[in-house]
């Protein structure tokens, strides 16, 4: 670890151990979905993972690509500084929802888990040091400093793009040296069609089946993965004058 990472280290260790001690949502819910919400945001620390599925048909096809859970489309590493949270994640490019995505970002965990959005969510837990878990997180932020950006190839072996389920595996892999590995699989040629007829970015000649990738689902199918809060949102407790806005 370079002197820059130490000092980095320093802070983060600091930032976090004060943050997961102090640290508590305070906005008191309206409904059911906002309750469910609180409730996660309190039981979030950092170096949590944070699951998502969104309420569109790009998220069902991406879900479809896990090879045996395909409830989640989307994932991220928790952040906690002070009162706020914040995910880790990349999208591609191109997103409605998110017109100017470049790189990874640092979302604020109300936008990355909006009961307006969003179907469902949840929170793992890797059963890893406090120590591994900021070396995760800054693995995470010198990437996004560094300016990496979305992996449209899904290639693993690349260190300047990155996809979203490859950001958390290989900051698993770096933050305990290897001793938590997360597995790769192939994919359908089948299943990626249908995600290609979306994902105009995508080069016609990347072949997944080809390759093996990091699915979502197998970040926390494994012996060192638990769950620590999940939920369903209620779509009839969205708020129609906010959707007419979104939309």
């Amino acid at each position: 670890m370079t002197n820059k990472s130490k000092i980095l280290f320093a802070i983060l260790f600091l930032g976090v151990i004060i943050s997961n001690c102090n640290s508590k949502a305070k906005a008191k819910p309206k409904n059911d979905n906002e309750k469910a919400l609180f409730e996660a945001k309190n039981a979030i620390e950092s170096g949590d993972l944070v699951f998502r599925l969104e309420d569109d048909m790009i998220s069902f096809l991406v879900a479809g690509l896990s090879p045996k859970d395909k409830t989640y489309s989307h994932c991220g590493i928790a952040k906690k500084e002070g009162d706020d949270i914040y995910v880790y994640n990349i999208l591609p490019p191109g997103n409605p929802n998110i017109p100017e995505q470049i790189g990874i970002r640092k979302t604020p965990i109300d936008t990355f888990l909006d009961p307006q959005m969003m179907l469902k969510f949840a929170v793992y837990q890797y059963d890893i040091s406090l120590s591994e878990k900021l070396a995760m997180l800054i693995y995470v932020e010198n990437l996004r400093k560094n300016k990496v950006v979305y992996d449209a190839k899904f290639d693993n072996k690349s260190d300047t793009a990155i996809y979203c389920s490859e950001l958390i595996a290989k900051a698993l892999h770096y933050g305990t040296n290897n001793e938590k590995k997360i597995e790769t699989t192939f994919v359908e040629n089948t299943k990626i069609l249908g995600v290609k007829n979306f994902f105009k970015f995508m080069n016609d000649s990347v072949d997944l089946s080809k390759y093996p990738v990091y699915p979502i689902d197998l970040l926390y199918l494994n012996d060192f993965s638990k769950i620590k809060y999940s939920y369903q949102y209620d779509t009839k407790l969205r708020n129609r004058a906010e959707l007419k806005k979104t939309n």
